[in-house]
Parts: C-alpha cells; sequence; structure tokens
C-alpha cells in the first residue's frame, strides 16, 4: 500500500522525491570526477572540488532521510492499493452511533431514517414520518418529494443528497412523502402524473390526520423539478416550492391554488449555465409579478469530494473507505490531487466500478454536485425549508 499525505499535494510529493534523487546522482558524478582529477593532478583546485563534491553529497543524504521520514510519518495519510485492477471498496466495521444521531444530517456515518411504502391507485409513494411527531404536536409540514429521470421514490431513501434532505426534514418535525413516475421506462413525469398523484396524495389525506392537516412543501430535479412547478395547480396547500436544474413553466402560475406558495426556490448550477437566463425570465414574468411571489435563483459552485463530505452524506461510509476513496478517485485522475475538486462529471465506464450499486451511485452523484452540473442539490434546502416554517 502508497501512503499519501493529506497536508501536501501528492504531486508535490513525488516532484521532491525525484529532485532529491537527481541531486544524489549528480554529486555522485561530481565526486567521481573529481577524485579522478585528483589522482592525475595533485593540485589545489582537484582537492578543493573532492572537498566540495563530498559537502554536497551529504546534505543531499540529509535531504532525502528527512524528506522521506516527514512524509512517511502521516498516518492520516490516504491510502489505495498499488495494483489498480484491486477493488476500490473493502468491507470495514462501522462506526456506532448513538440513537439520538439518527437523524443528525452530520452523524457518522448517517443512518437511514425509517420508512414505509404505501400504493395507492398506482402511485407508489415512500413516507417517513418524524420520531415521537405525535407526543411533540403532530408534523409541521409535509414534505413532496419528486425524483429526476431514471430515479424512483426509493432514492430519497439511499442516495447522499436526497438523504440529507430527508434528514434535515425530519429533524424540523416535517414528514416526507417520495412518489414513483408512473413511466418506469424513462423514470420521467408525465401528464399522467398530474393526474394520478394529486389523487393519490389526497386520499393520503383523507387516510391520515398528520398528512391532512399540516402545510405542504414540494421539492423536485430536472423532471420532478419541472413537475413541482406545476403542482400548486393541482394540490391546494402548497406553501414553499423547491424547482431544481429545471426550467420552471410560468404559465402555471395563474392557476396555483390559493393561499400561494410563500416562495419558490429556483436552483442551478454554475456547470449549467442556460438555466441562469431561464430563471431571470420566470422571475420577471408578467404572471409571477402578478402573483406577488417571492422568487430566489441560487446556484451551486464546485466543491471538493473530501472523505469527510463522503462520511456525512453516503451510507454505511467509514473513515477507512472514504480515505480509499478519495485517493484512488486521485490517482485514477478523477479528482484533482491537491483541492479534490472532480475533473470529470461522472464516473460511468470506470473499471473497476465502485463497490455496490448504491456505493457507487452515491460517489458518483457526489461527483456531479461537486463538479457543479445537472444534479440533486441539498445545500439551500434547510434554509428553504426554514423560511417556509415561519
Amino acid at each position: 500500500m502508497t501512503r499519501i499525505s493529506t497536508s501536501r499535494p501528492v504531486g508535490i510529493q513525488s516532484s521532491r522525491k525525484m529532485i532529491t534523487s537527481m541531486i544524489i546522482a549528480t554529486c555522485c558524478a561530481r565526486y567521481r570526477h573529481a577524485f579522478a582529477a585528483q589522482a592525475s593532478s595533485r593540485n589545489g583546485k582537484a582537492m578543493i572540488t573532492a572537498i566540495l563534491t563530498i559537502a554536497f553529497f551529504l546534505i543531499a543524504v540529509i535531504l532525502v532521510v528527512t524528506s522521506s521520514s516527514r512524509w512517511e510519518s502521516n498516518d492520516a495519510g490516504l491510502s489505495f492499493p498499488e495494483n489498480l485492477n484491486e477493488p476500490l471498496l473493502r468491507e470495514t466495521s462501522k462506526h456506532p452511533a448513538s440513537a439520538k444521531d439518527d437523524l443528525k444530517i452530520n452523524s457518522f456515518p448517517p443512518k437511514k431514517p425509517p420508512y414505509m411504502v404505501k400504493v395507492i391507485d398506482g402511485v407508489e409513494m415512500y413516507i417517513s414520518l418524524p420520531p415521537q411527531y405525535e407526543q411533540q404536536g403532530g408534523v409541521k409540514g409535509v414534505l413532496l418529494a419528486f425524483h429526476g429521470c431514471s430515479h424512483s421514490g426509493l432514492d430519497w431513501f439511499r442516495l447522499p443528497e436526497e438523504g440529507v434532505i430527508v434528514r434535515h426534514a425530519l429533524t424540523r418535525q416535517v414528514a416526507v412523502v417520495a412518489f414513483t413516475s408512473y413511466d418506469r421506462h424513462s423514470g420521467c413525469w408525465s401528464l399522467q402524473d398530474r393526474v394520478h398523484v394529486p389523487n393519490a396524495f389526497t386520499k393520503l389525506q383523507d387516510a391520515h390526520a398528520w398528512a391532512k392537516a399540516a402545510p405542504l412543501f414540494a421539492i423536485g430535479a430536472s423532471s420532478g423539478g419541472s413537475f413541482v412547478s406545476s403542482i400548486p395547480a393541482d394540490l391546494s396547500g402548497i406553501r414553499g416550492l423547491m424547482i431544481q436544474i429545471a426550467r420552471p413553466n410560468p404559465g402555471h402560475v395563474a392557476k396555483w391554488h390559493k393561499p400561494l406558495p410563500k416562495s419558490v426556490y429556483l436552483v442551478g448550477m454554475t456547470g449549467d449555465p442556460s438555466l441562469a437566463p431561464a430563471f431571470k425570465a420566470y422571475s420577471q414574468s408578467d404572471e409571477v409579478k402578478a402573483a406577488r411571489i417571492r422568487v430566489r435563483a441560487v446556484e451551486t459552485s464546485p466543491c471538493a469530494v473530501t472523505p469527510k463530505r463522503l462520511m456525512e452524506r453516503v451510507y454505511d461510509m467509514t473513515q477507512e473507505t472514504a480515505d480509499s476513496v478519495v485517493a484512488q478517485l486521485v490517482k485514477r485522475l478523477i479528482l484533482h490531487h491537491d483541492t479534490f475538486h472532480p475533473l470529470v462529471p461522472s464516473l460511468y465506464g470506470l473499471d473497476p466500478p465502485l463497490g455496490s450499486d448504491d456505493m457507487f451511485l452515491s460517489i458518483q452523484e457526489e461527483i456531479k454536485v461537486c463538479y457543479a452540473q445537472h444534479e440533486l442539490t441539498a445545500e439551500f434546502f434547510p434554509e428553504a425549508l426554514a423560511e417556509w416554517l415561519n
């Protein structure tokens, strides 16, 4: 195993050792040349050259010893197998966590909140309720979550960014209902869902008091984001919207039920520059101005995929596994060796793949989020939810 210090870039480490080796080689050559000259000529210049060469040689040896010990003494460094075909992930023991940390966003590692699955009129819903919500006066709201294409409602309980959103909602006494789209071929949302989803949720509200009395909030990304922009026209009681990486349609606003949402968050990424003009056009549209809806357009920037980030977000991720993953992604030129920012937007085609399907998809999502290009993010959700609950 090779160890990489987290306190210094890998490239600097290898460059220093290479330069030191070159100094030794040069000094050895000068050492041989000087003594050859001394043997053939007994003049003072040759003797001085020999002495200086020996001094340079000793300095180079000292540099090698101190440099090596400094780089190898950092046991907190990252590690990876020398063989690139060795699996990236290893089974490791899980860090214990107390019950009170179950729903903390920054618990190491995070724990999946419990959920139940209900199917009403063919609409699949994944439901998670805040712990002991009945003893604490009921839920304070219900978050309706809509996935992007090629996903399902289950992904809100297995992928990292979705998990941060769900766990934060639960800590604020907000229940979560994550829907699965009708089209399972593309996984996208369609006009059929605009009919079936509101009807199914209304039946859920009729059957459960916690779902009927609380204000509703909605979040969706990509295809789910487009769907969310129309949901207040199909369901009453929507008090907050978060539309991510999608172009919202201002034409739906005139059809929204009252009371209108407190605010609409439009979340983009710097890697999707075409969204900024669409967000501006939505904010300045006649429909939005007439409704006097507060619109906040925000975007995320590139970020670092560090072991700490993976441990905060990815389920079942331990320190050892996180260190190993990041180090190997650096070696494979997927992450920058200094900043740990993604150099590519995707892990697809990586051989060998990253462990289990859930682990691979989780790391893939974090790569895309930190590349800041077309991915759901949890970054602005806490402040949005705080505004909606006030």
